[in-house]
């Protein structure tokens, strides 16, 4: 991608819709984000994908856009308008978050989160995963990672980002510690059990304050073997064993063994939390020394591309295809 030439709007530039540029946001791979303000006095933010890529990513941004458009559900973010600008330049005006991502929670934290805070965040992340697989056709996320579930400030209500963006043409966003592995082994049909699998990676690392796996493809699908999957109460033993076999029923290589979608797994997580908590012996959630959640408010963009234009400089034009394990249909099918 070159960047010899400004990319940059002013402030005070009017965009499709009479919304305000007022600011930059941050400045990413594909776009640029800027806090506007709509005729209504709202503050807002305004996505607009760089003139280096229209040619190459136009079509893909736009048919996000249109995608995010029609969505409407508590844990998504609100798409406001969309449009062009000059070079036939997409627009997205999303809602303003104000918060943070899973990853900086996580990282900001000394301890996990608390079972209970987990089991209510994973209810809203599944809600809104449902919502998507509903649709005609289903729309499979994909794209499940920590950068991509935001709370907002101050009550930590949760929006999933990243709907649209596990297909993107160049700098994939997907990492192989969150992808299912299916999708490691380059299936190409997906279900809503796709979800599930990245779902249950996200809540053990909820959980745990440390991810589920890592490494590359391979090294990752050597870790899914049944035999080597991670455990929440090796790091928490005042969790429920049970806890863990619901992870590793959503782990299954297999995904017809997995829950059948991600309402189905939030709800055996939350009863076992409940009837933990119930019984009070010998796992006393309520007592259990976790925090709360507590959102910091710092402002974000919805399409969650906030790396640094400086980096892009050492990175090549494109991305080779994401990394394929030798063998891993076979191991797939034992």
């Amino acid at each position: 991608m070159e960047h010899d030439e400004p990319d940059l709007l002013e402030p005070g530039t009017v965009l499709p819709g009479g919304y305000v540029i007022e600011e930059l946001l941050v400045q990413g791979q594909v776009n640029t984000a800027y806090v506007a303000r709509s005729p209504e006095g709202e503050r807002v933010a305004a996505h607009v994908l760089h003139r280096a890529l229209v040619d190459d990513m136009g079509d893909w941004f736009q048919s996000g856009v249109m995608l995010r458009r029609s969505l409407h559900h508590p844990a998504l973010p609100r798409t406001l308008a969309v449009g062009f600008i000059e070079r036939n330049r997409p627009i997205e005006v999303t809602e303003l978050l104000e918060g943070e991502t899973f990853r900086e929670l996580i990282d900001n934290r000394s301890v996990p989160f608390a079972p209970a805070a987990v089991a209510r965040i994973v209810r809203e992340i599944a809600s809104a995963l449902e919502y998507l697989h509903l649709r005609v056709p289903p729309v499979i996320h994909r794209a499940l990672m920590p950068e991509y579930i935001f709370l907002s400030a101050p009550d930590g209500d949760v929006k999933l980002l990243g709907v649209g963006m596990a297909d993107r043409p160049r700098f994939a966003v997907r990492r192989p510690p969150y992808q299912s592995p299916e999708e490691l082994a380059g299936v190409s049909t997906f279900t809503p059990r796709t979800d599930v699998f990245s779902l249950a990676t996200l809540t053990f690392e909820m959980l745990t304050g440390h991810p589920a796996f890592s490494g590359s493809a391979g090294e990752v699908l050597t870790r899914m073997n049944p035999a080597s999957l991670p455990s929440v109460t090796a790091w928490r033993a005042e969790l429920p064993p049970r806890i863990d076999a619901v992870l590793h029923r959503a782990w299954s290589l297999t995904p017809d063994l997995r829950p059948a979608d991600t309402n189905d797994f939030a709800t055996e997580l939350s009863e076992i939390f409940r009837e933990t908590i119930e019984r009070g012996s010998p796992h006393r959630l309520e007592t259990s020394p976790f925090s709360k959640v507590v959102v910091v408010r710092r402002r974000h963009a919805v399409l969650g591309d906030h790396t640094p234009v400086d980096a892009l400089a050492k990175k090549p034009s494109g991305e080779p295809p994401p990394e394929l394990c030798p063998g891993a249909l076979a191991l797939l099918e034992k």
